[in-house]
């Protein structure tokens, strides 16, 4: 076995990623598989200080990392946009060995579903022009989850204390402002637009000199309308179509609220007249005719080479044949036929991290935001000031059986207090270096020997640069194998010996005074305060969003959820309701048991909801509804519907009052007595 299994990674599939892989419990190993897939990249993503060594063999197989799987020439540039030609582009190539024609689409973005996708780093095709070589293994395109050395990366070091309190309470943690902004994320959203043939977009963005109905591209959606619908009555025509009605939007418009910068703009026309003769859609015909002239330049750069019987990829095939569709007058389908305009805006939104999302480290260890506070009323390291970034409960440890996250923040609170000592004490490079020799030689020996090997003891120039890195990445950066080179309690108790000067740190911790203002306070033990590699998941408070409504229904007779917020429209009724006097005096003087009647009426039961006619046809001066047994609970009825397949149900038996006499004046003077005798005899 130990043949074919030499070491422990053999073992590991996307457990390679998880640093101390063997500390861990199995559930949280699995939990952190299922991590890694529901990641969403940063804007600003760091490199971790704790590493396993493999976390770039991943990224190269990533779908985002793209590299040329020969060699090619550059024939055409053609741009998607003609104002704007450097923003979205095609690279005709033409391969070197085979002579087949090839494209790469240089775009921004990657959408995959929802608003999750991720940004592209193009700096290697806009370094490109007509006539370049890209050769064979050369990194094409390439996503922000990589840095300029190719490294992967996927979160942010963020300064963690581990601490108990009330919002630290379960799966709950307190992050500062800063580490919020680091927290950023690119959300890509594509937002569909049909113009029917009566729709009139209204011209949110322009003038009376200028018609236009949306961001262009590279600008900002205003107000959080990306544009608005309005639907065309020839009897209203003089007021609704009016130049300044036109720039207002009324209740009954269509309304597209979105926010973020447009990134890109696709226009699918079925009806090309109508852009023609309508003043409404002058801005969509300057995309669609747009779109007509990259169709024509596509040929016109393919067409001779395939004459001269040049073979074409498949994936220029498929471009080269949707130019000559677009161009022939093909009927576009999009889901289903449509007679007028189809639009797709894609917009970039940079969300910032908040309340209710979540968050997760590499062990499992998952999160919601339960607060973000102020830089000043965070816990603060005396010693240097550092404010802390994210505070854990103290017992996520113990509770999920993941002591690798303990180690982590042990081993960057060991190298940030070698910082510390080196900065303190000016030591000379070489006192440095052998310092930092040391302790790399306790956590890995191989690493160790890697350094040797590397450094030249004779260039203080290399010695400087790595001393300088140490510096400026608040820690030393560590590259460990997930089970060989595993540290242990007994490990860590030897470094500690090693460097009997590194103390724990003492916290400041902010307290509020009588007069409302912030004081620091130090806390009443010292804190192993160390920084931990943090991912933000998928899961983010705002795509929660949800409206239900008391009087609309589905099939099953349950209250419906709008799905209008996940395609963008307005998610609120357009039909204007109004509680008059009577109501809010019923609601607010008649007490809780009137209120939850009528909720009862109106929501929870089919049979309960038709009895609300009594309201209006019997005697108003004497309403008594009742709710009797066939005023049943839809959703126990589903709940029972489930429930029956595993030969189980739920029974609601009501139980009757029972009635009890009041209290009287007699009954309170037969009580007086006893209780005077009782305590005479006391005395």
């Amino acid at each position: 076995l130990r043949e074919r299994v030499p070491r422990g990674e053999f073992m590991l599939g996307k457990g390679l990623n998880q640093p101390f892989n063997n500390t861990n419990s199995g559930s949280r190993k699995i939990m952190f598989g299922t991590h890694q897939e529901h990641r969403l990249p940063l804007l600003n993503p760091e490199v971790p200080l704790i590493q396993t060594g493999y976390e770039n063999e991943f990224g190269k197989y990533s779908s985002s990392y793209v590299t040329s799987d020969d060699d090619y020439t550059v024939i055409a540039k053609i741009p998607k946009f003609y104002s704007n030609p450097n923003h979205a582009y095609y690279l005709i190539l033409q391969n070197n060995n085979t002579g087949e024609l090839d494209c790469i689409e240089r775009i921004s973005y990657k959408h995959i579903t929802e608003t999750y996708g991720y940004l592209f780093n193009n700096d290697t095709l806009d370094s490109l022009k007509t006539g370049s070589q890209i050769h064979k293994g050369d990194v094409v395109q390439k996503s922000s989850s990589f840095d300029k050395y190719d490294n992967r990366v996927d979160g942010v070091n963020l300064l963690t204390a581990y601490m108990t309190c009330d919002k630290t309470m379960e799966d709950s943690v307190i992050i500062s402002e800063s580490a919020a902004n680091k927290l950023v994320s690119p959300l890509i959203k594509k937002v569909a637009v049909i113009v029917n043939d009566n729709d009139i977009l209204l011209n949110l963005y322009g003038d009376n000199s200028k018609y236009k109905t949306f961001p262009d591209i590279g600008e900002e959606v205003s107000s959080g309308i990306l544009c608005a619908l309005r639907r065309e009555k020839k009897e209203e025509a003089l007021f609704n179509q009016s130049y300044d009605r036109l720039r207002d939007i009324n209740m009954s418009d269509d309304k597209y609220i979105a926010t973020g910068k447009v990134i890109d703009i696709n226009i699918y026309c079925n009806n090309v007249e109508s852009l023609n003769l309508s003043m409404y859609n002058s801005q969509i015909k300057e995309y669609y005719d747009n779109n007509i002239r990259l169709c024509q330049d596509i040929i016109q750069v393919v067409k001779p080479y395939q004459e001269e019987g040049c073979t074409l990829s498949y994936q220029l095939q498929v471009l080269y044949e949707n130019a000559l569709r677009v161009l022939s007058g093909t009927l576009y389908i999009k889901d289903r036929p449509f007679s007028n305009i189809y639009m797709e805006i894609i917009l970039l939104e940079e969300n910032k991290i908040s309340k209710g999302d979540k968050l997760s480290d590499r062990y499992g260890g998952k999160g919601v935001v339960s607060e973000i506070l102020p830089d000043d009323l965070m816990p603060r390291i005396k010693d240097n000031d550092e404010i802390v970034d994210i505070i854990f409960n103290s017992a996520t440890c113990p509770g999920r059986l993941n002591p690798g996250q303990m180690i982590e923040t042990s081993l960057t609170f060991i190298g940030t207090r070698l910082r510390d000592w080196i900065v303190l004490n000016s030591l000379d490079p070489e006192e440095c270096l052998d310092l930092y020799r040391e302790f790399i030689s306790l956590v890995n020996t191989e690493m160790d020997e890697y350094l040797e090997n590397m450094l030249d003891p004779t260039s203080p120039a290399e010695i400087m640069m790595l001393l300088d890195s140490i510096i400026t990445d608040n820690g030393i950066v560590l590259s460990l194998n997930p089970i060989s080179d595993s540290v242990t309690i007994d490990r860590l108790n030897q470094i500690y010996k090693a460097f009997p000067w590194i103390k724990q740190f003492t916290m400041s911790m902010p307290v509020r005074d009588s007069n409302g203002n912030i004081r620091y306070v130090n806390g009443r033990r010292p804190m192993t305060i160390g920084r931990k590699y943090i991912y933000r998941l998928k899961q983010y408070a705002e795509e929660k969003f949800s409206v239900t409504s008391l009087s609309s229904t589905n099939f099953c007779n349950q209250n419906t959820r709008t799905k209008a917020n996940k395609s963008y429209k307005s998610p609120y009724t357009k039909t204007p309701i109004r509680f008059g006097e009577m109501e809010t005096g019923d609601l607010m003087h008649l007490g809780a048991e009137y209120t939850v009647i009528n909720l009862m009426l109106m929501s929870s039961s089919p049979h309960g909801r038709r009895l609300a006619e009594q309201l209006l046809v019997e005697d108003p001066f004497n309403i008594d509804i009742r709710l009797d047994e066939n005023s049943k609970n839809r959703n126990a009825e589903i709940l029972n519907a489930y429930l029956k397949t595993m030969g189980l149900r739920i029974v609601f038996e009501k139980v009757p009052k029972k009635s009890r006499n009041a209290i009287t004046k007699d009954a309170i003077t037969r009580i007086v007595p006893k209780l005077h005798s009782a305590i005479t005899r006391m005395d």
